[in-house]
């Protein structure tokens, strides 16, 4: 028989596994937004609080990502003590979703080194999907990973092993974060082993924020903050969200490597995908 230790080793090879799988990229600054893999850099370099690149796969439709030329993109909700979130699914298209506050958009959780940060957490997904995972339909299991934190693995903190609600059910966790908790920025997203894939598709996840860069860099502590959180969409073939998708962002209607005739100037070639 295969001893339980074994099985956890797997368990968290496939947690390290999905972790890279998901695609993403949040971004916090100070007046101005950027992308950059080395937050500390970013700030000596072009004086932002703070710039994080971070790998995350989400999917929204097309109103959701597309809003009209022009609107004013409003700042998301802020939690700072205990709060609750729901996942559900989209009655019109199965989707997983985040509740919060009665919207579905997920709030950025902030909190300071040596605090903690409570979540209640209710499935409140469909007992049947018409979504496919990686073993087959999903389940609509779910559970929540405090991304980059170096918090305790065990229930009731960061445990993604043990800690799983299937719909009806409900978790409470209480992420308790080192007082030596590097400030920045940190993201939030379901983590239920052959699902996470596709919930992060669909666009279950958040920011976190640690505060205290000010410490380190005065200077910041008066300038305007803005957190953007930018997923990428899963293009699918019929699928009309993904047509909207490929209009607005100029995509070419073949593969990456597929094109023909004469090149073009970068300026004016259509971006191909994959």
């Amino acid at each position: 028989m295969v001893s339980q230790l074994a099985v956890e080793q797997q368990q968290r090879a496939m947690h390290r596994v999905e972790d890279r799988r998901h695609s993403a990229m949040f971004f916090w600054g100070k007046d101005k937004t950027m992308i950059a893999k080395h937050s500390l850099r970013a700030i000596h370099e072009i004086g932002l609080m703070a710039g994080i690149s971070i790998i995350l796969t989400a999917n929204a439709n097309g109103q959701s990502i597309h809003p009209p030329i022009g609107t004013l993109l409003s700042d998301p909700p802020q939690v700072v003590t205990s709060f609750e979130l729901q996942a559900i699914n989209d009655p019109a298209t199965g989707k997983g979703a985040f509740v919060f506050e009665g919207h579905r958009v997920p709030p950025v959780v902030r909190a300071v080194p040596g605090g903690a940060i409570r979540v209640e957490y209710f499935n409140q997904m469909s007992k049947s999907s018409s979504q496919v995972c990686v073993d087959g339909p999903c389940m609509n299991m779910t559970n929540l990973h405090f991304h980059g934190l170096h918090v305790s693995p065990n229930a009731p903190g960061d445990d993604v092993l043990t800690m799983i609600a299937m719909p009806g059910e409900s978790l409470h966790y209480t992420v308790d974060i080192p007082a030596d908790q590097p400030p920045g920025l940190y993201w939030y997203h379901t983590h239920p082993h052959g699902e996470s894939y596709r919930q992060n598709l669909d666009g279950m996840s958040g920011a976190i924020v640690i505060d205290g860069m000010d410490r380190y860099f005065p200077e910041i502590k008066t300038m305007k903050e803005r957190i953007l959180i930018l997923r990428d969409a899963e293009l699918e073939q019929g699928d009309s969200s993904s047509t909207i998708l490929k209009s607005a962002a100029q995509l070419a209607p073949y593969g990456c490597g597929a094109a023909t005739g004469e090149a073009t100037p970068v300026s004016s070639k259509p971006f191909c995908f994959r």
